[in-house]
């Protein structure tokens, strides 16, 4: 059995699982080579994978995607006409949490949670983050978090943008590993109180999108509209004496 996987939005690509064996997987950014490339992952599964094997798509058994339908149609820049070539109902689409959560579960028996910034799940609701039971091949979840309510990934998200100037998304990649590996320099202990306020009751205004903000394309730091809430974590940041460290310290 032939099972082609599909995804058209950022980090996108295709795969190949051959009667249960993964035999082949590409993301888009490997031929555009802009980080966290959207674009047309039927199109590219035909001209690589169909092409090379002489094969065509009635020979695939089952198309899968993560939820929600709409990646298959249309990106931020971009319209696709999937639907033309591949019936909507011969595609079965899942839950995003739960294809990191599949993805991840290779034991017997398991707990599995996911953390992200948001994904949706087939009823249309953006959750953050997910736990799972797992046992044989069947994960059913235990519960999940409203990303209005908490995301570590928004968080982390915003505070690589706009307190560490780094990139988030498309073309240059998201930096939020940069910020981690700057964590083995600091303090974890002197900005601890101030993150953790983000993370609860100060949520809302981390995670408020300001005036101006830009998504999609690349922003230098020095133009990029300054966050309401987390600019004095940048001016912190760029203290002439102690800014490096201080960005340590809130990274770790």
């Amino acid at each position: 059995m032939k099972i082609v996987g599909l995804y058209n939005w950022h980090d996108g690509g295709y795969a190949v699982l051959d009667d249960g064996v993964l035999t082949e997987h590409i993301e888009f950014e490997r031929y555009t080579r802009l980080k966290e490339s959207p674009g047309d992952s039927l199109k590219y599964f035909r001209d690589i994978y169909l092409r090379k094997n002489n094969l065509n798509l009635e020979d695939i058994d089952v198309f899968v995607s993560p939820s929600p339908i709409k990646n298959l149609e249309q990106s931020q820049k971009e319209s696709y006409n999937t639907f033309d070539t591949i019936r909507k109902d011969q595609i079965h689409f899942y839950s995003h949490h739960l294809c990191h959560a599949s993805h991840a579960f290779s034991l017997k028996e398991s707990l599995v949670f996911t953390i992200d910034s948001a994904g949706l799940e087939i009823d249309g609701r953006a959750v953050s983050t997910c736990g799972y039971y797992g046992s044989d091949n069947k994960i059913e979840k235990i519960f999940d978090i409203s990303n209005s309510k908490f995301s570590l990934g928004s968080l982390w998200g915003r505070c690589t943008r706009f307190i560490f100037k780094m990139s988030t998304g498309y073309p240059r990649g998201h930096q939020a590993g940069s910020v981690m590996a700057m964590a083995a320099l600091g303090n974890p202990d002197k900005f601890y109180k101030d993150f953790f306020k983000m993370a609860t009751e100060d949520f809302p205004y981390v995670t408020h999108t300001p005036p101006g903000y830009v998504r999609g394309e690349y922003v230098p730091p020095e133009d990029d509209v300054h966050h309401p809430y987390l600019n004095k974590y940048r001016l912190l940041g760029e203290h002439p004496e102690d800014g490096e460290q201080n960005l340590f310290d809130m990274a770790a």
